[in-house]
């Protein structure tokens, strides 16, 4: 039996947390076996950057009728709280932002499962979500008004486009907070950048790190840019060059990274 041993990362940079992240993915593509255990025990906190990857692999893998066994840390708390794996699942509650509610005064979010389909139900669900993830995230932070409008941008691009081209109806994001930064993931099981291109008559583009490297740039699966702008690219612009942050995107087999003085698109060996 496999067995996926998770430690605490040693520490914050983004590349340790890529590290994790990588050897996380790797050990469930190596891995065909039908149960897996996966091993919590010394973890106190997990950043939404290792989280996501990890819950979308897991809700993934038992989606193929495979089994996978958790080993929980002795205080379950933190967990309890974000909802690990399954997530905060909005349809399931009458009044979920009343149940949001609950976490005005926490250094987190749970993980959310937004609806992605484009009935408007779930529009109205992303919009509502939007709006509570705004107060609290202003809250928490404190943050002003020039700096919560380029976020909700960000945040909202990102889910649109898991909605026109993902191919798949829900999505999850969390965010955390720490004492000079926040960490906010989205994840979802869609078809990936490659898929879209593809399924949208692309035929040139035929890899994932091609695919990686014609989203950041700003290459529509549209006949024409839409109209709120080039998507990605702006998003990693304004993320970067304008809020100081650090942008990553990972699709198939191929991830890319912006900072203020790096950028690169990475193909993973398969």
């Amino acid at each position: 039996m496999e067995i996926l041993k998770l430690h605490n990362p040693e520490n914050q940079s983004f590349g340790s947390l890529v590290y994790e992240m990588i050897q996380t993915l790797s050990f469930f593509n190596l891995n065909d076996s039908d149960q897996i255990n996966i091993d919590l025990s010394e973890i106190k906190n997990l950043y939404p950057f290792q989280l996501l990857p990890l819950v979308s692999l897991i809700n993934q893998y038992i989606s193929d009728k495979k089994s996978i066994y958790i080993k929980y840390p002795e205080n379950q708390t933190y967990f309890n709280a974000i909802g690990f794996y399954k997530g905060f699942d909005l349809s399931f509650y009458s009044n979920w932002e009343k149940e949001l509610g609950n976490y005005k005064d926490k250094g987190f979010l749970p993980i959310l499962v937004i609806p992605t389909t484009p009935n408007k139900e779930a529009q109205k669900t992303r919009e509502g979500v939007l709006s509570i993830l705004d107060i609290l995230i202003s809250q928490q932070l404190n943050l002003s008004q020039s700096f919560r409008s380029p976020l909700n941008y960000l945040i909202s691009e990102a889910i649109d486009n898991v909605c026109d081209h993902a191919c798949i109806d829900k999505a999850m994001i969390m965010v955390q907070y720490f004492d000079s930064y926040f960490d906010l993931c989205i994840t979802d099981n869609g078809i990936g950048l490659l898929g879209s291109y593809q399924s949208n008559s692309f035929s040139n583009i035929a890899s994932d790190d091609v695919a990686m490297q014609q989203a950041i740039i700003g290459k529509s699966t549209k006949k024409q840019a839409i109209s709120r702008g080039f998507g990605i690219s702006t998003s990693r612009n304004l993320l970067v060059n304008g809020l100081n942050g650090e942008y990553f995107l990972f699709s198939g087999s191929a991830f890319y990274f912006q900072s203020k003085d790096h950028e690169q698109v990475v193909k993973i060996p398969t």
